[in-house]
């Protein structure tokens, strides 16, 4: 029996690799790296566009939501009135200095 330790794992020896393979394969991984930076600001750019236009778009449909709900909460504030006032419609309308479509 040998008496090394069983768990140890014995690697081979390292195979020498060109310096000019070495070169290569840095200088290929420096460029990778550099175009991955150029397209990722590249990419943002044209999301910072798509993220304005939708965000103009969701402010557009906010301000007609908020137009429609004021004006559906003024017709029943309208209807309140009325109903607190005991009148008719056309005397609620010349009593609040507007007539009711």
């Amino acid at each position: 029996m040998s008496s090394q330790d069983p768990t140890k794992i014995i690697l081979p020896p390292a195979i020498r690799v060109s310096p000019l393979l070495r070169f290569m394969r840095y200088s290929l991984l420096g460029l990778g790296v550099v175009w991955g930076f150029f397209r990722h600001r590249m990419i943002c750019e044209k999301h910072v566009v798509v993220r304005q236009k939708e965000h103009e778009k969701k402010l557009a449909e906010a301000e007609k939501e908020r137009a429609v709900l004021k004006q559906q909460g003024e017709k029943s504030l309208y209807d309140i009135y009325l109903n607190i006032l005991d009148t008719d419609l056309d005397e609620g309308g010349s009593l609040f200095g507007s007539v009711r479509e």
